[in-house]
C-alpha cells in the first residue's frame, strides 16, 4: 500500500511539473509572439512610410515633370521672340535699295556690267543689307524710274514708297564723245529732296570702273578703301 501511495505522490508532482512547464512555455511563446507582433507593426510602419515616400517622389517627379514642360514652353516663347526679333532686325537694316542704272551710249549688257560692280561695292560699303534686286524689280515694275529710268523727285518718292524702304539710289551712265558720266541720287525717307552724286571722266574703262567703285563708298559716307584708290588713273577729261 505504501508503495502505490508513493507512485501515486511521483504520478501527482509530475503532472504539477508539466503543467507548470507548458504554462511557462505558453508565457514565453505569447511574449515571442508579442516581440514578433510588434516588429511586425514597425516593419509595417517603415513599408508605409517608404509607401508615403515613394509617393511624395512619384508627386514630386509629376511637379518636376510639369515645370520642365512650362520651362520647355517658355524657352520655345523666348526663341520665337529672339528669331522674330532677328528677323525685325534684319528688316529694319534692310533699309537701302539701289534701282539698277540706266543706260545711254552703252549697251544693255555693259550698263548690267557697270552696275554690278557698283552694286558689289555699295554692299561692301553699307552698314546695311541691300534689298536684293528680284525683290527691287518685282515691286517696282511698271513704274517710271524703271520704264524710263526717271529719276526726279517724284519719281524717286513714288519708287521709295513702293519698295518701303529707308533709302533709294537710282542714277544711270552715259557715255558720249569718249567721256563717261555718271549720276547718282539717293533718296532717304525722312527728306523730301534727294541728295545728288555725279562725275565725268575720261580714260580707260578699267578706270572708270574704279571711279564707278569709289563712288558707292563715298555715297555710304564711308572713306574708299586702299585697294581702290591705289587703282585710279588719271582722268583726261
Amino acid at each position: 500500500m505504501k508503495y502505490y501511495c508513493t507512485i501515486f505522490a511521483l504520478i501527482f508532482t509530475l503532472s504539477n511539473i508539466t503543467a507548470q512547464q507548458a504554462l511557462d512555455i505558453d508565457v514565453k511563446q505569447n511574449k515571442e509572439i508579442e516581440a514578433l507582433n510588434k516588429k511586425v507593426a514597425e516593419l509595417e510602419k517603415i513599408i508605409k512610410s517608404f509607401e508615403n515616400s515613394t509617393d511624395d517622389l512619384e508627386k514630386e517627379k509629376r511637379q518636376n515633370r510639369r515645370k520642365f514642360s512650362d520651362l520647355e514652353q517658355t524657352i520655345t516663347q523666348l526663341q520665337n521672340q529672339v528669331k522674330e526679333l532677328h528677323s525685325n532686325q534684319k528688316t529694319n537694316h534692310q533699309t537701302i535699295a539701289a534701282v539698277k542704272f540706266s543706260g545711254s551710249g552703252i549697251t544693255y549688257l555693259e550698263t548690267q556690267v557697270l552696275f554690278n560692280g557698283f552694286l558689289e561695292e555699295l554692299t561692301k560699303a553699307s552698314d546695311n543689307s541691300l534689298m536684293d534686286q528680284e525683290n527691287i524689280n518685282e515691286k517696282i515694275r511698271g513704274l517710271e524710274i524703271v520704264t524710263t529710268g526717271c529719276i526726279s523727285d517724284e519719281c524717286l518718292q513714288v519708287g521709295l514708297g513702293a519698295l518701303g524702304v529707308q533709302q533709294l539710289l537710282a542714277g544711270s551712265i552715259s557715255y558720249t564723245k569718249a567721256i563717261f558720266s555718271v549720276k547718282v541720287q539717293k533718296l532717304d525717307a525722312t527728306k523730301s529732296k534727294p541728295t545728288k552724286y555725279s562725275f565725268r571722266y575720261k580714260g580707260e574703262v578699267d578706270g572708270f570702273i574704279t571711279e564707278l567703285s569709289i563712288l558707292a563708298w563715298e555715297i555710304m559716307g564711308k572713306e574708299p578703301p586702299g585697294r581702290l584708290t591705289r587703282k585710279r588713273k588719271p582722268n583726261l577729261k
